[in-house]
C-alpha cells in the first residue's frame, strides 16, 4: 500500500507540474472533498482539481482508489484536449486557409476546459487570432443571408431565430474579457435578456396572432364586397399594429442600450471594432444593409409590411374589378345612349369606388404607425395619390354626364321641331328660313351650357395634376407597392366623354349650317355629279376598255343614254396592253351632255338668285362670327358648281375635237388596209408567194391600226376572216417549194463532209435549216442530226490553220515563215556533216514554234514543222517509235480530256507520212468514233431502214388528210433516215410527206394580236425591252403563236436585248 502510495504521489506530482504550476501548492490550505473536487471537475478547472486531488492523497492516503478515478476522468478529457489540439495543429498546417475546422476544433476545446495550461493557451490564442475571428464573421455573415432569404421568402419566425442563433458569436470572449467589469457584464446580460423577451412577444405574442387573424377577416371582407365589415375590420387591424409598434419600440430600445454598453467598451478599451459581442448584437437586431430584410427589425417590418400589403392587394383587386366594371357599362357614344339611366348607373359605380379609394388610402397610412427611427423606408404617397385621383375623377364624371343630359335635351328638342319641317307639305324653299332660325337657336342654347371645353379638361384640376406628375421612375420598392396606379381606362372614359361631348356641339353647330345648305348644295351636286360621271365615261370610252361591249349593250345605248351607267367600265383594267375604243359612242354622250350642262346651268343661277335675296336674314344671326360654313359659302359653292359645269363642257368639246380626228383617221386606215389586202390576193394569183405574204403582213398591221383608232366588230371579223384564209393559201404553196430546195442544200452539204469540206457543209446545212424554217415551227431531225455531226468536225479543227482573217494573221505566218527557213538550212547542214551548225538553227526554229503554239496550240503548219525536226534530230528512233506514238494519240482520242489534242497529233501524224501504212483507216475509224463521220451502215441496219420505209409508205398512201397518221409517217421516216441517212427512197417519201402536211408556222396574227405584235415591236425600237418581253410573252401564251415567225424572230431579237 506505501509502495503504491508512493507512486501515485509521484505521478500525480509529474501530472500536476508538467503542466507548468508555477506556484507553489499551499500545504496550509485546507484540503477540499473529493465532493467539492468534483464541482471543480464539472467547472472544467482541471488544474484546480489535479491541485487538490495531490493534496487530498498526501491527507487520506488510504481513499487513494477514489480519488484515483477522478484523476482517470481528468487524464480522459486531457487526452481529448490533447487529440483536438493536434487537429487543430494540423489542419492550419496542411490548410492555412480553412477557417472553419480549426474554429469548430477550438470550440469544442473550449467545451471541455477552461483555463488550459498556459503553453496551450498560448497555442489556442494563436489559432484564434488565424481562424476563429474570421470563422466568426463569416457565421455572422451567414446569418444576416441566411435571415434575409427567410424574410424574403416571408417566413419570418425562421428569420427571427436563426438571428437568435448568432446570439453566442464572441459571447465567451465577451464574458472573458470583461469578467473583471461585473456591472457592465451585468448590464449586458440584462438587455440581452431583455431582447429574448421581446423577440419571444414577436414570436408568440396575442398581438401577432390578432394581427394575422384581423388582416385575413379584412381580406376575406374584401373579396365578400363587405364593405361595413371591412370598415370594421381595418379598424381592429389598426389597433393591433398600435400593439405590435410597442413590441418593435422595445426591440430598438435595445438597440439603443447596446450602442451605449459598447461606448462604455471604448472608454476602456479604445480599439474596440464592429467585430465584437456587442456590436455583432446590435447589426443582429438592426440586420445589414446589404442583405435586405435581414436581422431582427428587417423580419419584423417586412412581416408588417407583408400585412399591409395583403390587406392593399385585396383592395386594388376589387377597385380593378369595380373599375372594369363601372368602364364596361358605361356607353362609349353619348350619341345613341339614354344618358339619364346612364348617370344612375354611373352614380352607384363611382360612389362604390369612391368609397373603396377612401378605405385602400387608410390601408397605405397603416405604415405610418411604426416608428419613424426605423431603419426602413416605406413610401407611400404615390399609391394615395393614385386612389385620390380615380376617387375624383370619377366623381367629376358624374358632373360631366349631368351636363350631357342637358345638351341631349335640347338636341332632342331641335330633332321634334325638324321632324314636322320634314313631315310638312309646304314647298321645301318656302320653310328654308325657319329651319335656318331652329338651327341658330338651338346652337345658341348648347354654346351657353358647353363654353369652353378647357374648363373640364383634367389639366384644369390640381388633384389630377398631382397623379399625373408622379414620375413612375421614382421611388419604386419591390417589397411594398407605391406604384402609380394606371387608370389609363377611367381617364380615357373621361376624355372620351368629354370629347364627345365637344363634338356634339361643334358638329350641332356645323349641321346647323350644313342644313341651311343642303337642298342648295344638293341640286348643285346632282347636276355636277352626273354630268361628271357621263363625260368621265366618255373619257374611258375613248381612251379604250381592256374588254369589249357587247352587241346588246351598243343597242341599248342609242335607245336609252343612261344605259351607259349599268356597264362595268370601272373593272377595265387601266394596265392592259390592249385597249378597245369605242370613240363613237364617246361622241354621241358627248353630244347629248351639251344640251344636258345648259339645262343644269339654267336651274342652278335661278337657285343661286333665290338664296342671296335671303342672305342678309342669314348673316343678321348672332351666330354670324362662327368659323362654319356660311350662306355666303353655299352661293359660293352654287358658283363654284356652275364653272364646274362650264368646265365640263369646255373639256368635251376638246375632247370631241380628239374624237373626230381619231375617226377620221379610222376610216383612212381602214381603206388602205382594204386596198392593200386586195393587192396581196392578186399578187398571191400571180404565183408571186414572198411579196403577197409582205403585203399581207402589211395590210394585218393597217387593220390593228384602224382598230387602234375605233373599235368596229364588223370590221374586226371581216378582216381577220380573210386575212386567215390568204395566209393559209400563201403557206401551202410556199411549203412545197421549202421542202425541195432545203432537200437540195442538205445534199449539197453532205457532198461537201464526204469531201472532208467542213466549212462548206456547215454553210450548206445551215442554209437548208433556214430554208426549213420558213414554212415550219418544228426541227427537222435529219438536218439537226447532221448539223451536229459537221459541228462536231468542225469544232475539232478549229485552230488548226491559219487565215488571213485572224488577228495575228501576220505574226504568226513572219514567225513560220521564220521557223521553216531555220529548218531548211539545218537539213542543208546536216546533209554537210555539220551537226553543230545544224542544231543551232533548229534551235532558232524551235524558239519561232514555241511563240507560235503560245498564240495557237494545235496550229497545223507549226505542229508538222515541229514533228520534221524531232524526226531529223533523231531519224532512227523517230521511225522506231512512231507506232507507238500513233497508238498513244489513238488513245488519248478515246479521252475526254486530251481528245483534241490526241486528234490534232494524230491529223499531224498523217500530214507528215500519208502512206504509212493503216494509219488512214484508223483516223477514219476514229472520226466515226467521235461524232465527226457517220457510221458505214450494215446489212442489219439497211434491213430495218427499209421496213421503216414501207410502214411509212403504208401510213401515208392510207392517210389522206388525216394529221396523225401524217406525223405517224413522218416520224417512221424519220427513224429509217436516222439509221441509214443514204436511203434515197426515205427522203423523197419524207419530202412527199412534209409537202402533204404543208407548213406549220403561222404568217399572221388576229386583229388583237397583231395590235400588241405591233405594241411591242414600238417599245423595243424605244428601249423598253422589259415592257416589250411582258408583250411577247403574252401573246405566246397562245399556243399557235408558238409558231408565228414574226413573234419568234421579235423574241429572239428581245432576248439578245436583256
Amino acid at each position: 500500500m506505501k509502495g503504491k502510495f508512493f507512486l501515485c504521489v509521484i505521478f500525480l506530482s509529474s501530472l500536476v507540474f508538467s503542466f507548468g504550476f508555477a506556484q507553489q501548492i499551499s500545504e496550509d490550505r485546507d484540503v477540499m472533498s473529493l465532493r467539492e473536487i468534483k464541482v471543480l471537475i464539472k467547472q472544467k478547472e482541471y488544474n484546480s482539481a489535479l491541485e487538490e486531488l495531490y493534496k487530498y492523497i498526501q491527507e487520506k492516503p488510504k481513499d487513494f482508489d477514489n480519488a484515483q478515478k477522478l484523476i482517470n476522468e481528468i487524464m480522459k478529457k486531457r487526452e481529448l484536449y490533447f487529440d483536438y489540439a493536434q487537429q487543430a495543429i494540423k489542419s492550419n498546417t496542411e490548410n492555412p486557409e480553412d477557417h472553419e475546422t480549426p474554429s469548430k476544433i477550438i470550440l469544442e476545446m473550449r467545451k471541455i476546459e477552461n483555463n488550459p495550461p498556459v503553453e496551450i493557451r498560448k497555442m489556442i490564442n494563436m489559432l484564434e487570432q488565424m481562424h476563429l475571428f474570421k470563422y466568426y464573421a463569416y457565421l455572422f455573415d451567414s446569418i444576416q443571408k441566411q435571415s434575409s432569404e427567410s424574410t424574403l421568402a416571408k417566413n419570418f419566425t425562421q428569420s427571427v431565430k436563426s438571428i437568435q442563433d448568432g446570439f453566442w458569436i464572441y459571447k465567451d470572449e465577451f464574458y472573458a474579457e470583461y469578467k473583471d467589469n461585473p456591472e457592465l457584464l451585468n448590464s449586458v446580460t440584462e438587455v440581452v435578456n431583455n431582447l429574448n423577451e421581446n423577440i419571444n412577444s414577436v414570436l408568440q405574442s396575442r398581438v401577432k396572432s390578432n394581427l394575422e387573424k384581423n388582416v385575413n377577416e379584412y381580406v376575406q371582407a374584401i373579396t365578400e364586397e363587405n364593405y361595413k365589415r371591412a370598415l370594421q375590420e381595418y379598424e381592429d387591424v389598426y389597433k393591433d399594429f398600435e400593439e405590435y409598434n410597442l413590441i418593435i419600440s422595445k426591440i430598438l430600445e435595445n438597440s439603443s442600450a447596446l450602442v451605449a454598453l459598447q461606448e462604455q467598451t471604448i472608454d476602456e478599451e479604445t480599439e474596440v471594432t464592429d467585430a465584437s459581442y456587442l456590436s455583432f448584437m446590435n447589426y443582429f437586431i438592426l440586420g445589414l444593409p446589404s442583405y435586405v430584410g435581414s436581422g431582427l427589425l428587417g423580419a419584423v417590418c417586412f412581416e408588417w409590411a407583408d400585412y399591409v400589403e395583403q390587406m392593399k392587394e385585396a383592395t386594388n383587386k376589387l377597385i380593378q374589378k369595380y373599375t372594369d366594371v363601372y368602364v364596361a357599362n358605361v356607353p362609349k357614344n353619348l350619341e345613341v345612349s339614354d344618358v339619364t339611366t346612364l348617370l344612375g348607373n354611373h352614380s352607384n359605380y363611382a360612389d362604390s369606388i369612391a368609397k373603396y379609394c377612401v378605405l385602400a388610402r387608410d390601408v397605405n397610412n397603416l405604415y405610418g404607425i411604426q416608428e419613424s427611427t426605423l431603419p426602413f423606408n416605406y413610401p407611400v404617397d404615390f399609391y394615395n395619390d393614385s386612389y385620390n385621383y380615380l376617387e375624383k375623377l370619377c366623381l367629376q364624371n358624374e358632373s360631366l354626364l349631368n351636363l350631357a343630359i342637358e345638351v341631349d335635351m335640347e338636341i332632342a328638342s331641335e330633332n321634334i321641331t325638324k321632324n314636322r319641317f320634314t313631315e310638312s307639305k309646304e314647298d321645301e324653299q318656302s320653310i328654308l328660313p325657319a329651319q335656318i332660325l331652329l338651327f341658330a337657336n338651338t346652337s345658341k342654347n348648347i354654346n351657353n351650357l358647353f363654353s369652353q371645353k378647357d374648363r373640364l379638361s383634367l389639366s384644369s384640376f390640381d388633384w389630377a395634376n398631382e397623379y399625373n406628375q408622379i414620375d413612375a421612375t421614382q421611388n419604386q420598392n419591390e417589397y411594398v407597392d407605391n406604384q402609380k396606379k394606371d387608370f389609363g381606362s377611367v381617364t380615357s372614359l373621361y376624355e372620351n366623354l368629354l370629347e364627345q361631348l365637344y363634338q356634339i356641339k361643334k358638329k350641332h353647330l356645323i349641321s346647323s349650317w350644313q342644313n341651311i345648305a343642303l337642298l342648295d348644295k344638293k341640286y348643285a351636286d346632282n347636276f355636277v355629279d352626273y354630268a361628271t360621271l357621263l363625260s368621265e365615261k366618255s373619257v374611258v370610252l375613248n381612251s379604250g376598255l381592256s374588254f369589249r361591249i357587247s352587241d346588246s349593250d351598243v343597242r341599248n345605248f342609242y335607245s336609252d343614254v343612261n344605259s351607259v351607267n349599268n356597264w362595268d367600265i370601272d373593272s377595265s383594267d387601266k394596265n392592259a396592253l390592249l385597249k378597245y375604243k369605242y370613240s363613237g359612242i364617246s361622241k354621241d354622250i358627248i353630244l347629248y351632255l351639251d344640251e344636258y350642262i345648259d339645262t343644269a346651268i339654267l336651274n342652278l343661277t335661278n337657285n343661286k338668285n333665290e338664296l342671296s335675296e335671303n342672305k342678309a336674314l342669314y348673316e343678321s344671326s348672332d351666330l354670324k362670327n362662327y368659323p362654319l360654313e356660311s350662306i355666303s359659302t353655299c352661293v359660293s359653292y352654287i358658283d363654284t358648281s356652275i364653272n364646274k359645269l362650264n368646265q365640263l363642257k369646255n373639256q368635251n368639246f376638246a375632247l370631241l375635237q380628239e374624237i373626230e380626228e381619231a375617226l377620221q383617221l379610222f376610216r383612212v386606215t381602214k381603206d388602205d388596209a382594204d386596198s392593200i389586202l386586195q393587192d396581196a390576193k392578186d399578187v398571191f394569183a400571180q404565183g408571186d408567194f414572198s411579196r403577197a405574204e409582205r403585203l399581207l403582213q402589211q395590210a394585218s398591221e393597217k387593220y390593228a391600226l384602224a382598230l387602234s383608232y375605233c373599235e368596229d366588230y364588223e370590221l374586226r371579223q371581216r378582216s381577220d376572216e380573210e386575212r386567215f384564209n390568204l395566209a393559209q393559201n400563201i403557206a401551202s404553196a410556199k411549203n412545197e417549194i421549202v421542202v425541195q430546195e432545203s432537200r437540195r442544200l442538205y445534199t449539197q452539204a453532205r457532198i461537201a463532209q464526204n469531201n472532208d469540206n467542213y466549212d462548206e457543209a456547215e454553210q450548206y446545212i445551215i442554209a437548208a435549216i433556214n430554208k426549213w424554217a420558213e414554212t415550219h415551227d418544228e426541227e427537222n431531225t435529219e438536218f439537226e442530226d447532221f448539223r451536229n455531226l459537221v459541228n462536231t468536225a468542225i469544232s475539232m479543227k478549229t485552230g488548226r490553220t491559219l487565215t488571213p482573217a485572224d488577228p495575228l494573221y501576220s505574226e504568226i505566218s513572219t514567225l513560220l515563215s521564220y521557223a521553216t527557213g531555220h529548218y531548211d538550212k539545218a537539213n542543208e547542214y546536216l546533209k554537210k556533216g555539220d551537226k553543230k551548225a545544224a542544231d543551232k538553227e533548229l534551235k532558232s526554229a524551235l524558239n519561232n514554234i514555241n511563240k507560235i503554239r503560245d498564240a495557237y496550240p494545235i496550229n497545223q503548219d507549226a505542229s508538222l514543222l515541229l514533228l520534221k525536226i524531232d524526226k531529223i534530230q533523231n531519224p532512227a528512233k523517230f521511225e522506231e517509235e512512231f507506232e507507238l506514238k500513233i497508238n498513244a494519240a489513238i488513245a488519248g482520242c478515246r479521252r475526254k480530256d486530251t481528245q483534241l489534242e490526241s486528234y490534232n497529233l494524230l491529223m499531224d501524224y498523217y500530214n507528215l507520212a500519208p502512206d504509212y501504212k493503216g494509219l488512214k483507216d484508223k483516223i477514219y475509224n476514229i472520226q466515226i468514233e467521235l461524232g465527226m463521220r457517220q457510221k458505214p451502215v450494215d446489212n442489219s441496219a439497211a434491213t430495218q431502214a427499209k421496213k421503216l420505209t414501207r410502214e411509212a409508205q403504208r401510213l401515208f398512201n392510207s392517210a389522206g388528210n388525216d394529221v396523225a397518221k401524217l406525223n405517224n409517217a413522218l416520224a417512221k421516216i424519220n427513224e429509217s433516215l436516222r439509221i441509214n441517212p443514204n436511203n434515197n427512197e426515205a427522203e423523197t417519201l419524207k419530202d412527199k410527206i412534209s409537202t402533204k402536211i404543208g407548213a406549220s408556222t403561222t404568217i399572221v396574227l388576229s386583229a388583237e394580236e397583231q395590235a400588241l405584235y405591233n405594241d411591242a415591236v414600238v417599245k423595243l425600237q424605244r428601249g423598253y425591252v422589259d415592257d416589250a418581253n411582258i408583250i411577247v410573252n403574252q401573246l405566246l401564251q397562245n399556243p399557235k403563236n408558238g409558231s408565228s415567225k414574226l413573234i419568234k424572230e421579235l423574241k429572239k431579237k428581245i432576248d439578245a436585248r436583256l
